[in-house]
């Protein structure tokens, strides 16, 4: 009898990169195209919808102690964060080529955990995608936002105060040199980031809509998770809203009438209130 391996019910056929349109791209990204489930008994492929053995396929056993489970899936990853010093700064090292250099090994371990596909939100490139659709490496299927779009001095312009013109992380058309976020105030420049983002790969835009716990720029009383820059958001046709920590009621009621959906973060908070990262943010942070 010969083993079935367990890569035949892994993460299925790839989905159309260019099939949909561009406004059902950029809105719901992830979503996949109908997908079969099939149910294991004694070995046999079974079509729960027509009841009959599947067709094609040999008898086999899986491996002492082995199961068949769908894949889990995680809304919002960063592959920059890379192993290095457990604080900020030697997460996300100021260099691209350490970056890149390091993400396939976060991919491999996001994959060990059980995470088949997963929504990327800042970090990640078509050339990491396309590595991991190729089997070059292994890895979760890849949605991602490429570079997300920030204003000067908010939460995804990573620069020190002291660098006044750039000089230790912008290059590009103003993406900064960690790989994570592409810096565009005003229309002009907006339009041409988010223009760039989409030629170059990303199934969707992100917009840093304020400031962050973790920019070094950024005061630590961010409006990035208020009730007031959600609101913004949403009034400006983004459509769906990322971490929401200070989210209240009525705004969530908001959100809700309009069909926007949120993704909580609230467990990277409780990492760094551990032990292990207590030193991870700077004291200004």
């Amino acid at each position: 009898m010969t083993p079935i391996e367990v890569s035949q019910f892994g993460r299925g056929s790839k989905p159309p990169t260019r099939a949909a349109s561009i406004p059902e791209k950029t809105t719901r990204p992830w979503k996949l195209p109908p997908q079969k489930t099939y149910v294991l008994k004694n070995c046999n492929v079974i079509d729960p919808v027509d009841g009959v053995v599947h067709p094609n396929m040999e008898w086999g056993r899986l491996a002492e102690k082995a199961c068949v489970r769908p894949g889990l899936g995680d809304c919002h990853i960063h592959p920059n964060p890379v192993p290095g010093d457990v604080d900020l700064a030697g997460a996300i090292p100021p260099s691209r080529a350490v970056s890149f250099m390091r993400q396939p090994l976060v991919c491999v371990q996001t994959l060990g955990r059980g995470f088949t596909t997963v929504r990327e939100r800042g970090g990640a490139t078509l050339a990491l995608k396309e590595a991991i659709e190729d089997d070059v490496f292994p890895g979760p299927r890849l949605f991602i936002a490429n570079f997300a779009l920030s204003q000067t001095g908010r939460h995804g312009d990573v620069r020190s105060p002291h660098d006044r013109w750039g000089a230790g992380g912008m290059c590009c058309g103003g993406e900064q040199a960690s790989g994570f976020s592409v810096v565009c105030d005003g229309v002009p420049e907006c339009t041409r980031a988010a223009r760039e983002q989409l030629r170059t790969g990303t199934d969707f835009l992100k917009i840093m809509g304020g400031g962050g716990v973790a920019s070094p720029a950024a005061a630590s009383r961010t409006r990035a998770y208020t009730p007031r820059a959600i609101r913004h958001a949403v009034d400006n046709s983004v459509a769906g809203i990322e971490h929401g920590n200070l989210l209240d009621e009525d705004t969530a009621g908001y959100m809700a009438e309009r069909g926007i959906w949120l993704t909580p973060t609230l467990v990277a908070y409780d990492a760094m209130a551990s032990a292990k990262y207590a030193d991870f943010l700077p004291l200004e942070n």
